[in-house]
């Protein structure tokens, strides 16, 4: 006779497999099995000390650098780009905006909901 603590484990065990199994399939189930690795862009093609300060400006304080970035901080002024980032109702937000209105609840108080 099997004990409930016996049948736990193995189902906790042969669930755990099955769920690694599935994820080595997840690339190929989303169609994405032929697309390179992901890697880490370096940022060694900066030409100046201007440009190489502002790149370590926008990996600390943002997700990631796009191409359009660096020039566009360095247009503005590092510490106008930090005040941005610091002031986030500075930024125009309107996509969000039209994005969120559609949400009735956005806008209700915790007991309304």
């Amino acid at each position: 006779m099997i004990t409930r603590r016996s049948f736990l484990k193995l189902a906790g065990l042969t669930s755990l497999g099955v769920f690694t199994s599935a994820c080595s399939q997840a690339p190929w189930l989303i169609g994405q099995a032929n697309l390179p690795a992901p890697t880490i862009a370096m940022v060694n093609w900066h030409n100046s000390a201007n440009e190489k300060t502002t790149a370590h400006v926008l990996k600390r304080l943002t997700y990631g650098i796009r191409p359009a970035d660096i020039e566009q901080v360095m247009s503005k002024g590092i510490s106008t780009f930090i005040d941005e980032q610091l002031n986030p109702k500075s930024i125009p937000d309107n996509r969000a905006y039209w994005l969120v209105r559609r949400i009735d609840t956005i806008g209700l108080n915790a007991p309304d909901i």
